[in-house]
């Protein structure tokens, strides 16, 4: 059967189309998707030193900012050491090619806090900085004092918005042993006159902590020994009083991610005791296991009973 030109036209124009549609990829769409959005890219920082880490400070409120010009610098450094005689000197930023980021955890009141930016990253939306703040474990030795903690970094100036990731961490702290050395323990009459905490990790500065604390004896004994290859000293010492009565022990010793806390414990006699007119000097020592990090102390009065 033959077929008319308009009808073998139709056919092709057909059989075209089809052909068209057969070459577009399985599940494709005529209109391509958008591609996904990009991901955030880590922008570095550099932490500003004189304000990182600090947990005594004059912000006492919770703050997040963007400081992008020296007056704000200033007025910012101004309110920060405000408790600060004389004010330390400001660190300088160079404002024309990079901004600092301000976190503050506002006022606690005990020690064991801490703030830190750890990410700053910047992606279609600007720039995000992630903060971390820190709360002590219920296991933790702490200071009693009102702590404002502050934080602070610089980077390359953005003109756009920056917003603030926040992130919480609880502290852990874990009891260490410790022996207590008895030749120095309990000791009231010696020859450390002034208030002292320190941590003593060799055999000179051990010989040379024995000799002054034992100059209140005629003949002073040999010095303990000591493994410091394996071992440290924490001593403390009360300083001059005018009468007996007085006591300090080191009652508790803790380690955490920041280092190790001891807990000095001062005793004083109530108003009414019966006290030997005579002047002490009280001390104690410790010995624990060594370790390379820091050493902090937190202390603790308490009044004896008569």
């Amino acid at each position: 059967m033959r077929h008319s030109p308009s009808v073998l036209l139709l056919i092709a124009l057909a059989s075209f189309a089809c052909g068209a549609d057969s070459a577009l990829p399985s599940g494709s769409d005529e209109n391509p998707a958008e591609p996904p959005p990009s991901e955030n890219q880590a922008l570095s920082f550099e932490v500003i030193p004189e304000v990182h880490g600090t947990q005594i400070s004059s912000i006492r409120d919770r703050r997040r900012t963007v400081i992008r010009t020296a007056n704000e610098w200033q007025e910012f450094w101004d309110e920060f050491t405000a408790a600060t005689i004389p004010p330390p000197e400001l660190p300088a930023i160079d404002f024309a090619a990079r901004m600092v980021i301000v976190a503050a955890m506002g006022e606690r009141t005990t020690g064991g806090y801490s703030i830190a930016i750890e990410d700053v990253t910047e992606g279609d939306d600007g720039v995000t900085a992630r903060v971390v703040e820190t709360s002590p474990g219920a296991s933790c030795l702490l200071s009693q004092v009102i702590t404002a903690p502050v934080t602070a970094v610089s980077v390359t100036r953005r003109e756009g918005s920056v917003t603030f990731d926040e992130d919480t961490q609880t502290q852990q702290c874990a009891s260490l042993s410790f022996q207590v050395i008895e030749e120095v323990h309990n000791t009231v009459i010696s020859g450390i006159r002034e208030r002292r905490r320190t941590v003593i990790d060799n055999g000179s500065d051990w010989e040379e902590f024995w000799n002054e604390f034992a100059t209140a004896v005629d003949a002073p004994p040999d010095p303990p020994a000591v493994d410091f290859d394996m071992h440290m000293v924490i001593v403390a010492a009360m300083g001059e009083r005018l009468t007996s009565g007085y006591a300090i022990a080191i009652e508790e010793v803790t380690e955490s991610e920041d280092g190790v806390t001891a807990r000095v414990v001062e005793t004083s006699p109530e108003n009414g005791c019966v006290l030997a007119q005579v002047v002490t000097a009280p001390v104690t020592a410790v010995n624990i296991t060594r370790h390379g990090r820091s050493t902090v102390f937190v202390e603790e009065t308490r009044s004896q009973e008569c």
